[in-house]
């Protein structure tokens, strides 16, 4: 007795009709920590502009009064503090400077990464921050350092405390420096997530 399986439905393309699930690999939390990270760059981007601005056209020009104990006679005198006077704050120039550039080409970077493009710049990227990051937290270090010497000066080195005459370019430079901070810890969150995406695909 010979059985027809063709006649039964198995003619051998059952294989082939077998439903076919489309997964996809894109999760949502990955567009969240993209979008995140576009709006860090851009809050660097103008975190660093701000900071590089402002402390490299700070300055200031005081008159003072100079009275003579012993002949009374008074004379006034002018000057002025300028931010090019302090190798710090050129230095955290500079630096804010370079983190605004590079915050730029790398948020071009990375939307062009996110369009399929550019994939093996991600590990440079990355690297390049790193550097931004110590670069920002360094040049902050220096100019808070120096921005501290000014308010409350340092007597056994006998250097007077000026902010107390030059409070406007005091002001500026704090004001400055708590901004580039801000931008150090944006920089910062980027550096963390950038460290989470490689490691999941790895």
């Amino acid at each position: 007795m010979e059985f027809d399986f063709r006649n039964h439905g198995f003619d051998g393309t059952q294989a082939a009709t077998r439903p076919v699930y489309n997964v996809s690999s894109k999760q949502p939390g990955n567009s969240v920590q993209v979008i995140v990270s576009y709006i860090l760059r851009v809050t660097v981007i103008v975190l660093t502009f701000i900071s590089a601005m402002v402390v490299g056209a700070a300055r200031e020009t005081v008159t003072l009064v100079i009275t003579d104990p012993d002949s009374g006679t008074s004379e006034t005198a002018s000057g002025s503090v300028k931010s090019t006077h302090f190798a710090a704050f050129m230095y955290f120039v500079v630096a804010n400077a370079l983190a605004f550039f590079h915050s730029i080409l790398s948020l071009a970077i990375t939307i062009a990464k996110k369009r399929g493009c550019m994939a093996k710049l991600e590990l440079p990227l990355s690297i390049a921050d790193i550097v931004m990051l110590i670069l920002l937290f360094s040049s902050n270090g220096a100019a808070a350092a120096i921005a501290i010497m000014a308010q409350v000066g340092q007597s056994q080195l006998g250097w007077d405390d000026i902010c107390n005459i030059v409070d406007n370019f005091c002001n500026r430079i704090k004001a400055s420096v708590v901004l580039s901070m801000l931008a150090s810890s944006a920089y910062a969150l980027i550096v963390i997530f950038a460290v989470i995406g490689l490691h999941k695909r790895s």
